[in-house]
Formats: structure tokens, sequence, C-alpha cells
């Protein structure tokens, strides 16, 4: 049985691998590898306003157990969701790697 839902709070670290899966190679490139980008993405999710936040994730449970994640919000908060990202990963990433972050943000038309 397929179940969608809004995902509960103990659920950061599946939903963060999820949707990592989503753009793997890019959350790499943006936050400098995947160990990084599951962190920024479990942080994400715990504060509101972001592009990755609780408040705009899905879930889909299959037979009791996660299969799916999505991250879905009207187009018109796009580019403040993306700046409040953009400044949670700034604050847990290492100066040096700043202006990789910021060509990588550009780059997806922020």
């Amino acid at each position: 049985m397929i179940e969608v839902r809004p995902p509960a709070d103990d659920e950061a670290d599946v939903v963060a691998d999820l949707l990592y899966e989503t753009a793997g190679g890019m959350y790499d490139l943006f936050a400098g590898g995947r160990d990084r980008a599951a962190r920024i993405l479990r942080a994400a999710y715990e504060r509101d306003g972001n592009s990755a936040s609780r408040e705009v994730v899905t879930v889909a449970e299959v037979d009791g157990r996660i299969a799916g994640a999505m991250a879905a919000f009207p187009v018109a908060e796009g580019d403040a969701r993306a700046r409040a990202f953009l400044r949670l990963t700034l604050a847990r990433t290492p100066p040096w790697r700043w202006p990789r972050t910021l060509r990588v943000f550009r780059m997806g038309g922020r």
C-alpha cells in the first residue's frame, strides 16, 4: 500500500538522503561533498523557509517504509527559499569553499 503524507520530525535522515538523490552531483558541487551535503540537507529540513524545509516536503511510504520524498512550493517562493538555503549552506561551509558554492548557486539561476 502507498501512502503520501507529510514527513515526521524524526525522519530528517531518510528525507535528506532521498532529497540528495534528486541531484547528488549538484549537491556535491554546491556543498563540497556528499557528507557535507547530507548535513546541510538535514539542517535545512529542520529550518522553515528554505527549499528543503520539512514544511514543503512530502513523502511517499510503501509498505511502511519511506520510498520517496519531494520538496514542492509555489514558484513565487522559489528565490526567497533558494536564498535561505544558500545562507544555511554558507553557515555550514568553510569560507574557502564559498566561491565554488556561489558559482554553483548562480548556475542554478538564482
